[in-house]
């Protein structure tokens, strides 16, 4: 008999399938937390988190809150950026666009 390997999923294939299996409303609810605890600190890294208090998501509008003017400043003008690598992590395009508070 032979043995055969586990499928390896990515995040967004999981994404993918909570969307389908749960509805539109804990999908939405997975992946604002999803942003908040894995996908932020890997794209910004540990040190720039310590700063984010607070993470919402609302029709697209992810909506951030900084604790620090200066990092606050620095992070409006990678806007665009951030947005195209957290819908990269998703796997679609979730986020349409980032304010910070």
């Amino acid at each position: 008999m032979e043995k055969k390997k586990p499928t390896k999923m990515d995040k967004g294939m999981i994404i993918s399938a909570i969307r389908l299996g749960f509805g539109e409303d804990v999908y939405k609810q997975y992946v604002e937390k999803e942003i908040a605890y894995s996908i932020l600190p890997e794209i910004l890294g540990p040190m720039v988190c310590r700063y984010i208090a607070e993470v919402k998501n609302r029709d697209g509008k992810l909506t951030i809150k900084i604790t620090s003017g200066a990092l606050k400043s620095n992070l409006i003008m990678q806007k665009n950026v951030l947005i195209i690598k957290i819908n990269e992590k998703i796997g679609s395009k979730f986020v349409r666009d980032i304010v910070f508070l």
